[in-house]
């Protein structure tokens, strides 16, 4: 979730305190699992905790930590989309509550009132988390008590039910990684984990896969390129707009603050404005699509991608934007000698690149532009050390907790990389996972064929999927 949603939109709410409820009698022996999934909380925290002991009781039970690779943008809305997506969840209309609507050609959502009138399906997909922009502000003022206590209400919660696949949500750890760092989290999991041993002391049988929808970077505090981007449109002739009637004009929807950002024009035009755009000082490189294929423009050149059923093409054509060209000297290396041109197959670029600068950029700048119903012409990711959002949410976070130091939203690693843990047996311990694929082999009871679907159940149903 954006940094700064909540104070943009209220500025009132009320937390429930309260305490994991553990039943005095073994419930049945059938597999149950927990599902927690945990916003922008990055793999290099979780990590650290692991490797300094500070969790015993956590990682005793669910082991060691696995990097989840995110989508492109790395934030909620196209993360949790694709995640969920292959258990039937629906795309969302935008990237953000606030988005361009192509059908309409004018910008819809980002009040109090859009806000839930206009569906995002994987908002009402959990079994429990805390709803409301209201409750949102007011936790963004001590967020990671917040974030403690929604934690073990959840865990709570899943004990008490009947749910065999139990779904919490826990949004608060977003603004506690933006504003305090995610290592201000580490008590959390500390809690987190003598709920689950206390738990199973009693009796409890279940699984737990806790995980994160993106990671978050940072350090140092942040400079917003939202004035340099408008400058420079300006002098080089664009238009800002609200609505796209001439071939200049470009809309932006800066919301929330984050380190990747959209703009909307003309398809002829995406081109020209994705050039300029990489101009700006803290714009790492951006990326449009056509009617053949995917490109991708940074200060260090531009490439096509393309796609080919199950396989993926990168071809630079000046320069090297994502830097893989070695990749691709290795890819070759390893292919047998009968094969032919620069085609590797996607699980192959997967493995190649899930540890580079930018993590499996293939797939995930294809996915941002397919993850939504309203897809930009233009995909932009800042460099390290920027951000990019309204003036007016930077100052009410000023006023929260000072300079923001942390965000997400980016291509590159650190921004992308959430985490995986869990004490399901059949789990990669040590290698990357794509976030997409994480979920749908740990679903409780359902050792499902390649290619066969989950069951859909009334959850599904509430948020959307059909």
């Amino acid at each position: 979730m954006a940094m700064g949603t909540a104070i943009t939109m209220a500025i009132a709410g009320l937390l429930l305190p309260g305490a994991p409820v553990i039943a005095s009698e073994s419930r049945s022996p059938a597999q149950r699992t927990f599902f927690l999934t945990l916003d922008a909380v990055p793999y290099t925290s979780v990590a650290a905790l692991h490797s300094s002991g500070g969790a015993p009781e956590l990682f005793g039970e669910l082991g060691r930590p696995v990097p989840l690779i995110s989508t492109f943008p790395s934030t909620t809305t196209v993360a949790l989309g694709a995640a969920l997506g292959p258990l039937g969840l629906e795309v969302s209309p935008g990237y953000e509550a606030r988005f361009f609507d192509w059908e309409k050609g004018s910008v819809r959502g980002g009040g109090v009132i859009s806000f839930f009138r206009i569906e995002f399906p994987w908002r009402s997909f959990f079994e429990w988390s805390k709803k409301g922009v209201a409750r949102s502000a007011f936790a963004s003022l001590r967020p990671v008590g917040a974030s403690e206590r929604r934690v073990l209400n959840a865990f709570g919660a899943f004990l008490a039910s009947e749910q065999s696949d139990f779904f919490a949500y826990v949004e608060t750890t977003d603004t506690a990684a933006h504003l305090r760092g995610p290592a201000a989290l580490d008590n959390m999991f500390r809690l987190l984990g003598r709920a689950i041993r206390e738990a199973r002391s009693a009796g409890e049988r279940f699984r737990v896969v806790v995980f994160s929808d993106h990671g978050i970077a940072g350090g140092e505090p942040l400079r917003n390129v939202l004035t340099g981007v408008l400058e420079t449109l300006e002098r080089v002739g664009f238009k800002r707009a609200k609505h796209l009637r001439n071939a200049n004009d470009v809309v932006l929807i800066p919301y929330g603050l984050v380190s990747s950002f959209e703009a909307y024009t003309e398809v002829d035009t995406a081109p020209r404005l994705a050039q300029v755009l990489v101009s700006v000082e803290g714009v790492g490189l951006c990326a449009y699509r056509t009617a053949e294929e995917l490109w991708v423009v940074s200060g260090r050149g531009l490439a096509a991608i393309g796609r080919r059923g199950d396989e993926w093409s990168y071809r630079p054509q000046a320069g090297d934007p994502l830097g893989y060209r070695a990749v691709v000297d290795g890819l070759r290396l390893g292919r047998a000698e009968s094969a032919q041109g620069d085609w590797f197959s996607d699980l192959d670029w997967f493995e190649a690149t899930w540890k580079e600068f930018y993590p499996d950029a293939l797939h995930r700048i294809a996915g941002g532009f397919e993850l939504v119903d309203n897809p930009a012409s233009v995909l932009c990711s800042l460099e390290p050390g920027y951000m990019y959002g309204p003036k007016k949410t930077e100052r009410a976070a000023r006023l929260v907790g000072g300079k923001l130091r942390w965000t997400h939203g980016a291509l590159f690693w650190e921004a992308s990389a959430g985490f995986l843990l869990t004490d399901v047996p059949s789990t990669n311990s040590g290698r990357g996972i794509r976030l997409a694929s994480a979920l749908r082999p740990l679903l409780s009871g359902s050792e499902l064929e390649v290619g066969e679907a989950p069951a859909r159940d009334a959850r599904l149903k509430r948020s959307g999927r059909k």
